[in-house]
């Protein structure tokens, strides 16, 4: 059975945070994919922590998830 993670990582040095999603067995490991997230790490480097936020073993779940938390997130942000 596959484990779907839903996590933001927080880049300890600048404080940017990435919301992503992976069904990789280690999440804490796993980078992320973000075009911007794997940029900003090449430069600063990954010294970032890990957030689970959910897990789940359906794919389709874990993007509704993903999507409800975005759209909150982003709500806020426009406060």
């Amino acid at each position: 059975m596959t484990i779907y993670y839903l996590y933001i990582k927080t880049h300890n040095t600048t404080g940017l945070k990435y919301l992503g999603q992976t069904s990789k067995q280690n999440p804490y490991t796993y980078c992320g994919s973000g075009k911007d997230w794997v940029k900003h790490l090449n430069e600063h480097g990954y010294n970032v922590h890990t957030e689970i936020l959910r897990e789940c073993n359906s794919k389709k779940r874990i993007k509704l998830f993903r999507k409800i938390l975005f759209n909150l997130l982003q709500n806020i942000d426009r406060s």
